[in-house]
């Protein structure tokens, strides 16, 4: 994860916050998955298709929308903020 630019953020322990998304995350795919075929169509579904109101609700931002426009460009340095090792974006 390192290497694409991606930081992994730890969850607080005993956060209702946290675990209450996680919980709301998981009874969505419960609901919907009878819908799709596969867990991979589900997933798409979610992710390129479903607007999400933690998003530009007005703009209809899709996750893998906002993950697009926010990754670094080819060609760009990548710096690991915990350990300092640098990486090119390929």
């Amino acid at each position: 994860m390192v290497k694409l630019g991606i930081k992994h953020i730890m969850a607080r322990v005993n956060h209702p916050q946290t675990n209450g998304k996680l919980q709301r995350f998981h009874g969505e795919i419960q609901r919907k998955q009878k819908r799709f075929d596969t867990i991979d169509g589900l997933v798409h579904w979610y992710n390129h298709i479903k607007p999400h109101m933690s998003l530009d609700w007005d703009n209809l931002e899709t996750p893998a929308k906002v993950m697009q426009e926010r990754c670094p460009e080819k060609g760009t340095r990548v710096i690991d903020e915990q350990t300092g090792e640098e990486y090119d974006v390929k």
